[in-house]
């Protein structure tokens, strides 16, 4: 695991993976997890995306192998803010991001504040407007372990279910809010658990890696042609 200061004192740990041809420049993947977990939670999607992208897991602050900067409060706004310092500091001017839980709807942020910075944007099970403080109330009560027991069937669910509502918000709700993205697309699997993205690991890369290459081939179908 490699690691970045993003600002003064401020290390975010990172996974790099490229399995393909060593001389190709590849579009990078760039992946945002949620609380309670690390780039660990993206580590199956790896192997569908590494042959054909180059692939960042991040540690966000305070997880994983980063360092927890002092009075950092993980809001979108200020998470967004750190993803894009650390672009910077890698070098990379555009990638595809994806995102799963509150991890998600720091990528919606960050598309908003910088849409000029993703070539695609892929969410599973994020809430739009967050989820509140209660987790993370629950957390510093409780501390991680037993939070962690006592949430596992609501966050992970179970795979009896055939239910099609997030844990967080309702298909509807997802419905409404992506008929205002343009080119948006919603894919509805069967489950109780709001992180699909670890429950459904290899079935969520192909939906991700399948529109990543609607959008790049519609690109340079639309792309201006080099005269002759």
């Amino acid at each position: 695991m490699q690691k970045v200061e993003i600002r003064t004192a401020v290390w975010m740990a990172y996974e790099d993976h490229w399995f393909g041809k060593p001389w190709t420049a590849p579009d990078t993947v760039v992946m945002v997890h949620g609380n309670a977990e690390s780039s660990l939670a993206w580590a199956a999607w790896v192997p569908h995306l590494a042959g054909k992208y180059r692939v960042i897991r991040l540690d966000m602050p305070g997880f994983g192998a980063s360092t927890e900067p002092s009075g950092y409060s993980w809001t979108v706004q200020e998470l967004a803010a750190d993803v894009i310092r650390f672009l910077d500091a890698v070098g990379i001017e555009k990638c595809h991001l994806i995102g799963a839980k509150y991890g998600g709807s720091v990528c919606l942020e960050l598309a908003l504040m910088h849409p000029h910075r993703l070539l695609t944007l892929c969410l599973f099970g994020s809430p739009v407007r967050g989820s509140g403080t209660a987790n993370a109330d629950a957390i510093r009560g409780k501390g991680v372990r037993q939070w962690a027991t006592e949430t596992m069937r609501a966050r992970l669910g179970s795979s009896a279910s055939e239910a099609n509502e997030s844990g967080l918000q309702s298909v509807a709700a997802v419905e409404r809010y992506a008929a205002r993205i343009p080119d948006a697309r919603v894919i509805v699997l069967p489950g109780d658990s709001y992180h699909v993205a670890a429950v459904e690991p290899d079935l969520c890369a192909q939906h991700a890696l399948a529109f990543m290459e609607e959008i790049a081939a519609r690109t340079a179908a639309h792309a201006p042609q080099a005269a002759q």
